[in-house]
């Protein structure tokens, strides 16, 4: 009987050869996106905690919950009215509970899934993430309040 050959470069497909050197550095990807969220909650109340509460605080949280908004709907943030009800921004059911769960991921905060029709708008919902958070935002403007 022949002996088996270990692969070499020599005797591998040109597809085969390029993964090999690559499997030792392959990382799965939920700890990737673990690493990732961290890295956003860390750079999010580190934010948060270094400005001082009132309009620039809330302006962070704000600017924060926009941008999730943004990456859920596909929406430039730029466009985002924080103060429009999420559902007349583009925000179906299930993209509501999508933002939900992405802002559960990205700071920790134990949402209610729910929450997107309590808190029905950005800044509704600033308030409420920043509550859950223990990260007081400073004197809530009008019509920020749940509906």
């Amino acid at each position: 009987m022949p002996e088996e050959v270990p692969a070499t470069r020599a005797n591998t497909t040109e597809s085969e050869a390029w993964e090999q050197p690559h499997k030792q550095y392959s990382v799965p990807n939920d700890s990737i996106v673990q690493d990732e969220d961290s890295r956003v909650r860390d750079e999010l109340r580190r934010k948060l905690l270094q400005t001082q509460p009132g309009r620039l605080r809330r302006k962070v949280m704000t600017k924060f919950l926009v941008e999730q908004v943004s990456q859920v709907i596909g929406v430039p943030s730029c466009e985002i009215d924080e103060t429009r009800p999420l559902a007349e921004l583009g925000l179906s059911s299930q993209a509501i509970l999508e933002l939900g769960q992405r802002l559960r991921s990205l700071t920790g905060a134990k949402l209610s899934p729910t929450a997107g029709w309590q808190y029905p708008s950005i800044l509704a919902l600033s308030d409420h993430v920043a509550e859950l958070l223990q990260i007081p935002l400073g004197s809530a403007p009008k019509g920020a309040n749940r509906q």
